[in-house]
């Protein structure tokens, strides 16, 4: 080994081991020099270099060299991979407005899709793009006439799809409200959305069709921009590129006087206002530019239930809807007004076996003697229809022979209860009032099956009946344009049910009027806004009244109060759980005795069931 003079020991490390003839080897390490803030890395490998005497260091520092700077090299080529990609995702701003070519899959977002897909869906970041059409829908109100289910649906929906931060609701005259107050979709409307905002039009004449129509809307469009719905028009799809064009229309010219319906999205002034029907047209035509790619006019719901997935951007509904009429519709155009209407897919009343509605009956017999039938009812409860227990509800326990017999069964309870009374208003009170809102609390106190007085039940309840949270049937009155009434003679719920809660707060905000009107048509637009709160079953109980029954399976069921037609022939036996029976005089033992019918025989079964022979009352 060659000698060094001189060399320190942060340089060079001697060390010695024993060689195979016992001869020391002197090894010379060379230690890599630690650079001092202050030297450069120039200077540092030039002293490393000059250290390194023998090949093989040089060697080393070469190789340490080269990894170095490989190391280095490849921070830099990532480093600026990761700098290109970031700026290839920012959005590129230019003064040219370039509309994608590819147009939505249009029936799409409605079908087969999770129930939160619209939300899931929307990219409020698209949103912020440049230059686009402003957010605002435009719906067009003209003529004299009632604000129907599938116009809410409209609005709601476009409300939902397109986000826009207004609606204008251009109207020369606002919608009409019938007589018999259901059409309060307006109304709903306007509550649930404070951004819908009134647009009183200026015009003498306001077109619901044709040429004059659109040559109104194309003015409204271009003073205002933003995007027109047709107001009985659904929209499947509203993508946001289609904001970027400076107009594109949806309309169709089919003729000289027939226009197909569409959607339009224009910018403001982002186009001339034509004039004239020649000039309408060629605005529409240049509205469709097949470069761009097009929106093809609402399509019609047979359409749309064919073919789904289509190019139908918007379904024109061209009559009138009722929310009844969208529940358990298993089509496409269904599961779009539920989506518009609801947020879901499908709407079903709520079912839990695990919690079932308690198997106990209630009735309310304020200070009364116990009628025979109330007590045919009773029976019919425990021994047709099943129930455990039945509790009379009243201030003091009824009296009469009836009462005595049903106490000796042992599973009928008296349980005291105040007569509802109102701080405020004393006077509002009526009978028919404080036997509804008594119903309603005990059955959110206690849960179970209230019956009315006048109820026989002629079948056992079916067990998967416990498992929803509120059971009612329809009523059979006629009443103005409501598609339908609750009744609530007999209803069978779980305690604190949110159909109840509704119930309960609707008598106690309308006890000023009609009681009759609340309880039967009011109750069903609680069910019209939440479907799920309440299974309606047509076959839980038929009404009759004055011995003219009502079976509400029946299509054209509905019949006037005061006519009372008799309705079809039923099997009572088979297709109802219970009848209300609604008479004078009331049910005798000796009408049970001496007559027939379909209550007396249902009456007799209940006592037959109940092992109670017509002898053993004669005795009695």
């Amino acid at each position: 080994m060659m000698e060094e003079s001189g060399k320190s020991d942060d340089q060079l490390d001697e060390w010695s081991v024993e060689g195979i003839n016992g001869h020391p080897y002197q090894h010379q390490v060379l230690v890599m020099p630690v650079p001092s803030r202050q030297s450069s890395m120039f200077h540092s490998f030039f002293r490393m270099l000059h250290k390194a005497r023998s090949r093989a260091q040089r060697r080393r520092v070469y190789a340490w060299l080269l990894a170095s700077s490989a190391l280095v090299l490849m921070v830099i080529y990532t480093q600026q991979a990761a700098v290109v990609t970031f700026q290839e995702s920012l959005p590129q701003v230019d003064n040219t407005v370039v509309v994608k070519q590819e147009m939505p899959a249009a029936a799409p977002k409605a079908v087969n899709l999770n129930p939160n897909a619209d939300i899931e869906n929307y990219d409020n970041q698209e949103d912020l793009l440049p230059d686009l059409a402003p957010p605002i829908v435009h719906f067009i109100w003209c003529g004299r006439r009632k604000f129907e289910f599938r116009h809410f649906l409209s609005i709601k929906r476009a409300d939902n799809l397109i986000k826009p931060d207004k609606i204008f609701f251009h109207y020369q005259d606002l919608p009409e409200i019938d007589n018999e107050h259901y059409y309060t979709w307006f109304n709903q409307t306007r509550s649930e959305n404070d951004h819908v905002l009134l647009k009183k039009l200026n015009m003498t004449s306001c077109p619901q069709h044709g040429a004059e129509r659109y040559l109104l809307v194309l003015s409204i469009l271009e003073y205002f921009g933003g995007i027109y719905v047709p107001e009985d028009a659904i929209l499947v799809d509203f993508p946001v590129h289609l904001r970027a064009a400076e107009f594109m229309s949806g309309v169709v010219v089919k003729s000289l006087t027939e226009y197909l319906d569409g959607i339009i999205v224009a910018k403001k002034n982002g186009f001339i206002s034509p004039s004239s029907q020649t000039g309408l047209n060629v605005v529409l035509a240049k509205g469709r530019p097949m470069a761009q790619g097009t929106i093809n006019p609402c399509g019609t719901i047979d359409v749309y239930n064919e073919q789904g997935d289509g190019d139908i951007i918007c379904v024109k509904v061209a009559e009138e809807i009722f929310p009844s009429d969208i529940w358990d519709t298993r089509s496409n155009f269904a599961t779009l007004s539920r989506l518009a209407g609801y947020g879901v897919q499908d709407v079903q009343p709520k079912v839990n076996q695990k919690m079932a509605i308690p198997n106990i009956g209630h009735y309310i017999c304020w200070d009364c003697e116990m009628k025979f039938s109330t007590y045919i009812s009773i029976l019919s409860a425990l021994n047709v229809a099943g129930l455990s227990k039945v509790y009379v509800h009243g201030i003091k326990p009824p009296s009469g022979m009836w009462w005595k017999k049903l106490q000796s069964t042992q599973r009928v309870f008296h349980v005291y209860r105040e007569y509802p009374e109102r701080s405020h208003d004393r006077a509002t009170m009526t009978q028919e009032l404080a036997q509804g809102i008594t119903r309603v609390s005990i059955l959110l106190k206690y849960g179970g099956v209230f019956c009315d007085t006048r109820v026989i039940w002629t079948n056992t309840i079916p067990e998967e009946l416990f498992g929803y949270d509120a059971v009612a049937s329809p009523d059979w009155m006629l009443y103005g344009s409501w598609p339908d009434s609750v009744s609530h003679t007999t209803i069978m719920s779980k305690k604190n049910s949110d159909y109840l809660f509704k119930l309960r707060n609707l008598h106690s905000h309308r006890h000023n009027e009609r009681f009759w009107f609340v309880d039967q048509f009011l109750a069903y637009k609680i069910i019209e806004h939440n479907p799920e709160v309440l299974r309606l079953d047509r076959h839980f109980q038929v009404k009759c009244l004055n011995q003219n029954c009502h079976p509400t399976w029946f299509p054209g069921y509905k019949a006037d109060l005061n006519e009372n037609p008799p309705g079809p022939a039923f099997v009572w036996q088979n297709d109802t759980l219970s009848v209300h029976w609604d008479v004078f005089p009331d049910l005798e033992l000796d009408t049970v005795k001496y007559t027939s019918g379909p209550v007396v025989e249902a009456a007799r079964r209940a006592l037959h069931k109940s092992g109670i022979s017509i002898q053993e009352l004669n005795i009695s």
